[in-house]
């Protein structure tokens, strides 16, 4: 009878080899499937604000607005509601709120109570804002017209999104989001308010 002596070291060596090879070959797929997969991650959270600046804007009766600090990697979004006083309920967006016009739908974050308490403060985890510099982007999201996107990532009017309560946006624009590799963008057109995401193909937007 044979006796099973089980794997040689040379054998079990040259299956660790094989792995090894294996791995460093899938290393790049592996890695660029992650980085797409965090982006998206990143394309979720900021396509959700929009959608809920919007939304709230209309619900609420006043402005909601995105403000971008590009140079943070990071984006605010607040209610533009000129509320300086909740009144005597203690909750803002009652009849009782007592609203300074000077502020209200103004563009401005202002350091009031009603639009400090709505504000919150989002910073990109695996992405940034702008464009890759070995990117040649000659059309401008999402509706390929010709034009060069900034090179922060940023097309709106002083770098904030403005969804008044009808739904429509003060003025059209996009962000622009990145990881290096691949290239997304989130426009808003003007005239309806209409949030659009979509990818560089490197010579068309879809």
């Amino acid at each position: 009878m044979v006796k099973d002596r089980g794997m040689t070291i040379a054998e079990v060596l040259t299956i660790i080899a094989i792995i090894g090879i294996i791995a460093a070959l899938a290393y790049p797929s592996f890695r660029r499937t992650i980085l797409r997969i965090n982006l998206k991650k990143d394309l979720t959270i900021i396509y959700g604000d929009f959608a809920t600046a919007r939304a709230s804007a209309m619900e609420k009766g006043c402005d909601w607005d995105i403000m971008f600090l590009p140079d943070q990697n990071a984006y605010v979004i607040f209610s533009d509601n000129g509320i300086v006083s909740p009144g005597p309920d203690g909750k803002i967006f009652t009849e009782d709120d007592v609203i300074n016009t000077d502020y209200r739908n103004n563009g401005v974050l202002d350091d009031i109570y009603g639009e400090k308490t709505t504000s919150k403060k989002v910073n990109l985890k695996f992405s940034r804002f702008g464009i890759p510099s070995d990117f040649n982007v000659t059309k401008l999201a999402c509706m390929n017209q010709p034009g060069n996107p900034p090179s922060n990532g940023v097309d709106f009017v002083n770098n904030i999104v403005r969804f008044s309560y009808l739904g429509v946006a003060r003025s059209g624009g996009a962000v622009y989001i990145t990881n290096g590799k691949d290239l997304y963008a989130i426009s808003v057109t003007g005239s309806t308010g209409k949030i659009t995401l979509c990818k560089w193909y490197g010579s068309i937007w879809k």
